[in-house]
């Protein structure tokens, strides 16, 4: 009888290890957000475009990037979001923006997200 009690004791704390919550789970995939560069629409607008990229297929697609600006008149470390989008398939984007709003500070910020069981990091790319 207590060989058969240590083998199901035994059985299910190797149940507990291969189970979500084990080593390796809770991780975040990196991603990065960049800015390939900005074109002048006239009329005083201007596109913005870029990419996010990650070694993770389901951290690209459909991810929310914030477009951002400092202006000069605002406090140090302060920015105004001027504009978000969602990331194509590929992770593409662009945005379209007043060039009155823009600063001499501008980033593109990735959001964090959660897909599933996977958790997507969020990036920086500043501009000036």
């Amino acid at each position: 009888m207590k060989r058969l009690a240590a083998v199901a004791l035994l059985a299910s704390g190797l149940t507990l290890m291969v189970l979500p919550g084990g080593a390796g789970a809770g991780s975040t995939k990196p991603s990065t957000v960049d800015v390939f560069g900005s074109d002048s629409l006239g009329a005083g607008l201007v596109i913005a475009y870029g990419t996010v990229a990650s070694p993770s297929a389901k951290c690209v697609a459909n991810r929310k990037v914030k477009y951002q600006s400092s202006p000069p008149m605002m406090k140090r470390g302060e920015v105004n979001t001027l504009d978000t989008a969602r990331t194509s398939t590929n992770g593409g984007w662009a945005v379209i923006l007043d060039s009155d709003d823009l600063g001499a500070v501008q980033q593109a910020k990735l959001t964090p997200r959660k897909v599933g069981n996977t958790k997507c990091g969020g990036a920086v790319d500043g501009v000036t």
